[in-house]
């Protein structure tokens, strides 16, 4: 169920959550500040006054800071949440915004062949503490201090609680087309996405430092740009198809998520960043908005975690499989205007209709054979469901 979209004009890049702020970084407009207390209803509190071309943004371990990678200028630069989102120090070197993340009073970012670790202990005098020759597809932190880097050919593990970074696993394919491409972890499982391969999820074992694979399946999709993970689902991020929801012990697919908006879905300039965050799924897409959803409806929920009241039972189509004419029924009382969707399976908005009441008919003698995905916007939430036309 969609909660709003921050609005941000220009072009969003990345974004982090801290309590009841988000900040997003921009490719035009810096950074900006904003209350989430009530997420529905996001509010700018702050933004960056001296603007430029800011890649990424992410909070420091306490909240009290933001860090932020500047491609203008080539900065990285400290941000005081707490006083007037003032930048107190900076770091005038290329130190990449490729990817970025933070463990303790780190900042870790990668540029096109280098990983660096920023001392930011002392926020105004920002360090480079250690860095690794190393080119990364994507890389992430888990909370005991483990950085994990997917590369060409193989995922890295390395210990960074010290003052040196320390080897600790590889893992590669056998295959050198079989490139690892983006990753997510929960709890000790890691999950990769590699290229002629598919989806793979990985127990981390804490006490040998190792990685074994667990299990594999074929994405319908390739090559995702991001992937995210949480207590009820994973999700995919495709650039051209949205997010696809998956089960993350079976690995089954679930749904897609597509937002209300028609913002552009290409190689380039789609989905940005992916990341969850206090039970809530947090989606950066390029042209001026981060969409906040829940993950408290049966598209989200894990296998043993289906609840009764599911806000997607709240939305029945039938036949279905149909040939002629779908019938839809939204069981709830509201008697508000509603939106109807209808996106074929590369994410098209190929029908789409307003209706008051409950109930809506759809002719479908047009559609092609195949899978779509119904949404249903009603009072500022969205529901979908899917469905198959048959010849």
């Amino acid at each position: 169920a969609e909660y709003s979209r921050v609005l941000t004009g220009g072009w969003a890049i990345g974004a982090d959550k801290y309590g009841n702020k988000l900040v997003q970084a921009n490719e035009g407009y810096g950074i900006r500040l904003y209350d989430v207390s009530n997420i529905q209803n996001p509010v700018l509190i702050a933004k960056d006054t001296l603007v430029g071309f800011c890649m990424n943004a992410d909070f420091s371990s306490n909240g009290n800071y933001v860090y932020a990678y500047y491609l203008t200028n080539q900065q990285f630069k400290v941000f005081d949440v707490n006083n007037n989102f003032q930048m107190i120090g900076s770091l005038n070197t290329d130190v990449g915004e490729k990817r970025t993340c933070v463990y303790q009073h780190k900042a870790i970012s990668a540029s096109s062949n280098k990983v660096f670790i920023i001392d930011v202990s002392t926020p105004a005098n920002p360090q480079i503490q250690s860095q690794l020759s190393i080119t990364i597809n994507d890389m992430l932190v888990t909370p005991n201090g483990k950085l994990v880097m997917a590369t060409n050919d193989s995922i890295r593990v390395y210990d960074i609680t010290g003052t040196s970074p320390i080897w600790l696993e590889s893992v590669a394919r056998a295959n050198f087309l079989q490139s690892f491409k983006t990753l997510a972890f929960y709890k000790d499982t890691l999950y990769a996405y590699t290229a002629n391969y598919g989806l793979t999820r990985y127990l981390f074992n804490n006490t040998n430092n190792t990685l074994s694979e667990d299990a594999h399946v074929v994405l319908p999709h390739t090559n995702p740009h991001c992937m995210a993970v949480d207590s009820f689902g994973l999700y995919v991020g495709f650039t051209e198809y949205g997010v696809e929801i998956y089960n993350k012990k079976t690995l089954a697919y679930v749904n897609n998520y597509l937002h209300g908006l028609e913002f552009m879905y290409d190689n380039l300039w789609g989905i940005q960043d992916l990341f969850c965050k206090d039970n809530l799924i947090f989606l950066v897409e390029y042209f001026g908005q981060t969409s906040i959803f829940s993950n408290d409806n049966n598209n989200t929920i894990g296998l043993n975690e289906l609840s009764t009241n599911s806000r997607r039972s709240l939305l029945k189509v039938f036949p279905n499989p149909v040939k002629n004419k779908l019938f839809v029924q939204f069981i709830n009382n509201s008697t508000s205007a509603k939106q109807c969707v209808v996106f074929n399976s590369l994410g098209e908005n190929v029908y789409s209709t307003a209706f008051n009441g409950n109930e809506v008919n759809i002719n479908t003698e047009h559609l092609s054979r195949g899978m779509y995905f119904i949404s249903v916007q009603d009072n500022g939430k969205i529901y979908t469901e899917k469905f198959i036309v048959e010849e």
